[in-house]
C-alpha cells in the first residue's frame, strides 16, 4: 500500500529524525493502518520526532522537545507505543502544535 496517498495528516519533523550518536535511539512504531511516529532521543531527552497521522500527540512531543524532558523512566512506555505518557509529563502547559507551512 502507498502511504502517500493515504488520506492523513502529516507534520514536519520536529527536531532531528535521525539519531547521530551510540547514545541515541529511535523509537518508531507503525500500525496497521500505515500510521507512522518516531521519536529520536538522546542521553534520556527527545530531541526529534516524525508524525504521520497522530495529530494529538504533536502537542505533547513538541513539549517534551522544547523543554528537555527527560525521559529516561518513560523509555519503556515509549518503545510500546503509549506515547500518552508525555502528556502527563506537560502538564496543564502543553505547547501548541506548530502550524504546518
Amino acid at each position: 500500500q502507498d502511504k502517500v496517498s493515504l488520506p492523513m495528516t502529516w507534520h514536519r519533523p520536529i527536531g532531528r529524525f535521525e539519531a547521530a550518536g551510540p547514545n541515541e535511539e529511535e523509537i518508531a512504531l507503525e500500525d496497521a493502518s500505515g500510521r507512522y511516529r518516531k521519536l529520536v532521543v538522546a542521553d534520556g531527552r527527545i530531541v526529534g520526532a516524525i508524525l504521520l497521522g497522530f495529530s494529538k500527540e504533536v502537542a505533547a512531543v513538541r513539549t517534551a522537545i522544547t523543554r528537555g524532558f527527560d525521559v529516561t523512566h518513560q523509555l519503556t512506555h515509549l518503545r510500546a507505543g503509549n506515547w500518552d505518557v508525555l502528556a502527563g509529563m506537560s502538564g496543564e502547559m502543553p505547547l501548541a502544535p506548530a502550524v504546518p507551512a
